[in-house]
């Protein structure tokens, strides 16, 4: 069985002058004709998923700078 390869991007926009730590993230998955998607975002990048919906906001502890991580899979493909 041939399963189309799939693309995953995310963005997110923060809003300094709103003071606030939450930020609303939105996944673009193309599946390319494939089965469903399953995700997971790992906020602070520890290895541990914080999230699995598509489009999630996440509240960070601190200001700062933080590396994200979107990890989609449909069926057997990552």
């Amino acid at each position: 069985t041939f399963v189309p390869s799939q693309t995953t991007t995310f963005s997110f926009v923060a809003n300094p002058c709103q003071n606030s730590l939450s930020i609303p993230f939105t996944s673009s998955v193309n599946l390319n004709g494939g089965p469903g998607v399953t995700y997971n975002w790992d906020f602070d990048k520890n290895g541990v998923v914080d999230n699995n919906t598509a489009n999630p906001t996440y509240t960070f502890p601190a200001y700062g700078t933080y590396t994200t991580q979107l990890q989609t899979t449909n069926g057997a493909c990552v």
